[in-house]
């Protein structure tokens, strides 16, 4: 799973183990593993790379995961954006393809800004400041913009933005597979499981 690549790449440690479990229960509305409920935006990233061509059930699930994990609707439309980008990246667009098509998506039922944040930062802009979701979501994408490959992407980031070099190592790697890394069994038999009960589900 090219996602769970990236997110290794990101050093993320804990961060994983709430990935893993929304993968693994085969549901949506489960509690958040880990004390940030921004982490729940992360979400997000299970659903858009397993179901990518239902762009309407990948929305749903998004939002219905992050909600129940971050009981913030601002986290939940951070969620469903990065799914939306995820499925795009894992059927072959480029970031700046997704970007446009995101924003078109989600335009008439997502807060300004969330959709502000599907813009990258200026270039002179550092890359730092406040990790809440939506701050997270554009720091992955700028890093992800101005360096073209997964280790370059996340090193560029602060190390304690760990939600956006998560997601700037999941987005990059879905774009360029250019990460090594070896995924750990449980992570990978946990994403199988959920492919299989939304297969099911159809």
């Amino acid at each position: 799973m090219l996602l769970f690549r990236g997110a290794f790449a990101a050093d993320a440690g804990s961060l994983l183990a709430d990935l893993v479990e929304v993968a693994r229960r085969k549901e949506t509305m489960i509690p958040l593993v880990g004390d940030d409920p921004t982490i729940a935006c992360l979400r997000g990233l299970v659903f858009g790379v397993l179901t990518p061509n239902d762009r309407q059930q990948l929305r749903r699930d998004a939002y219905a995961a992050a909600l129940a994990g971050s009981k913030d609707e601002a986290v939940a439309c951070v969620a469903v954006a990065i799914a939306i980008l995820a499925a795009d990246l894992a059927r072959d667009f480029t970031l700046e393809d997704c970007l446009p098509r995101c924003r078109q998506t989600l335009l008439e039922e997502t807060p300004m800004a969330v959709l502000d944040a599907l813009h990258p930062l200026p270039e002179d802009a550092e890359l730092i400041g406040e990790h809440g979701a939506i701050a997270s979501l554009q720091l992955a994408i700028t890093s992800c913009i101005r360096n073209r490959s997964t280790v370059a992407a996340v090193e560029a980031l602060p190390s304690d933005a760990m939600v956006a070099r998560v997601l700037a190592g999941a987005f990059s790697d879905l774009e360029f597979h250019d990460v090594e890394t070896d995924l750990a069994q449980d992570v990978t038999a946990a994403a199988q499981e959920l492919a299989a009960s939304t297969a099911n589900r159809t």
